[in-house]
């Protein structure tokens, strides 16, 4: 009778192990789905972060380009209005000479 009583309890210890293993077969598939989603959303996540730096970085880039060309233009006033000034000054040191000479 022991015995028996023995493979019953083994059966049932069997059984159990059985079932628990299932659960945690379970619950692995279940972690897995979790990470693959998980690891899927944090890419995508990251692909949408990086998409916006790059058309941050086309504004920054269309803006610099703005003020290079304002520079520019800004800088080649300067320099024809420095050669008017140029012109200006020859005109008065020439004319101050003439009327050196005439006086």
């Amino acid at each position: 009778m022991a015995a028996h009583q023995t493979n019953g309890d083994e059966s049932q210890n069997g059984k159990r192990i059985v079932m628990r293993v299932r659960a945690l077969e379970q619950e692995n598939e279940e972690l897995a789905n979790v990470r693959h989603t998980g690891q899927k959303a944090r890419l995508e996540t990251e692909i949408s972060l990086r998409q916006k730096f790059r058309e941050g970085l086309k504004l920054t880039g269309l803006d610099m380009k703005f003020l290079i060309e304002g520079v520019e233009n800004e800088t080649e006033f300067i320099g024809n209005s420095l050669f008017v000034w140029q012109h200006r000054l020859n005109l008065a040191k020439a004319t101050a000479r003439t009327h050196k000479l005439a006086a």
